[in-house]
């Protein structure tokens, strides 16, 4: 039996031309033909922009040197103009032994703004937790003005990324309703989290016996949270202060800078029961009111667009 090379570079290329190159590769492979000839590849029209970012374990803070270890929550982005390609699951290991690609995640649009834009939110809504990853430094690259602009050359990083740490970067850039999310996120999360805290207390006060529950921890709050922001939100400082004589009152600090928010309870008849929703509230950050969701962490949904 010969050797058969398949080619692995050839989502991009479909997504444009609406061809399914891996099939006619298997064509190929049987001593088939092709299902188009060069002809029809020339009359057919290239449908929009489409851009690929590859998604590896490795550590951008460490010259990309591989990482392993086991990818303990992995949810991948999707959507319109949206796919992901890979060989791995929640639960997977990242072995020494292979490739330390995830996956390649490929996004198209009517044009390459539009692609890009759907590259940005396709990376900020894949959440990768185990081995160091590379998410934050593509999701920074297709942030970056001159990547925008389409100044690129092969020297990109080294032009664009000279100092030593810069391809791992602390903070990436927050559109408004980003922040706003972010901060929205954070409040819920506290809430839902004393509102668990009292309920333990009063069935000790009770008397009754009392079965610990797990609150939310600040690395395992994502986890029953849909949430665009998983990129974002382990790279910001959030500090919390809130007034016991108003506890649904808070004051947030991203960074720093302080604002206010409050948060209301939304009773339960006025949840979706198929979200296995624990706790549901609206959250006022300045102008701006925000719904968020917490699902029960045993959930295993993921619902991007509460």
């Amino acid at each position: 039996m010969g050797a058969f090379l398949f080619k692995v570079e050839h989502p991009v290329t479909e997504a444009i031309t609406g061809l399914d190159l891996a099939e006619e590769m298997l064509r190929v492979a049987d001593d088939q033909t092709l299902s188009v000839d060069q002809e029809r590849v020339r009359a057919s029209k290239i449908n929009g922009w489409a851009m690929e970012s590859r998604v590896y374990a490795e550590d951008p803070a460490r010259n990309f040197l591989p990482s392993t270890g086991r990818l303990s929550q992995y949810v991948i982005p999707s959507g319109l103009g949206v796919r992901c390609d890979g060989g791995v699951l929640q639960g997977s290991e990242i072995s020494m032994h292979y490739d330390p690609m995830i996956a390649k995640l490929v996004t198209h649009g009517e044009s390459r703004k539009e692609a890009i834009k759907r590259m940005q939110l396709a990376l900020d809504t894949y959440v990768i937790r185990g081995p160091e990853h590379n998410v934050p430094f593509l999701r920074s690259v297709v942030g970056h003005p001159a990547f925008i602009s389409g100044s690129i050359t092969t020297a990109f990083i080294p032009q664009n990324y000279p100092e030593e740490g810069d391809t791992a970067p602390r903070h990436l850039p927050l559109s408004a309703e980003q922040e706003v999310n972010m901060i929205a996120l954070t409040a819920a999360w506290h809430s839902a989290n004393q509102k668990r805290l009292l309920q333990q207390v009063a069935l000790q006060n009770s008397g009754k016996t009392v079965i610990p529950t797990s609150t939310y921890s600040t690395c395992d709050w994502l986890t029953p949270i849909s949430c665009h922001l998983a990129t974002y939100v382990s790279c910001w400082l959030i500090a919390l202060h809130c007034s016991s004589a108003a506890p649904t009152c808070l004051v947030l600090s991203v960074d720093g800078e302080q604002t206010p928010v409050k948060v209301s309870s939304i009773p339960p008849d006025r949840v979706q029961p198929a979200l296995d929703t624990e706790a549901a509230y609206v959250v006022e950050v300045g102008s701006s009111s925000v719904r968020v969701e917490l699902l029960h962490q045993e959930a295993a949904s993921y619902c991007p667009d509460l």
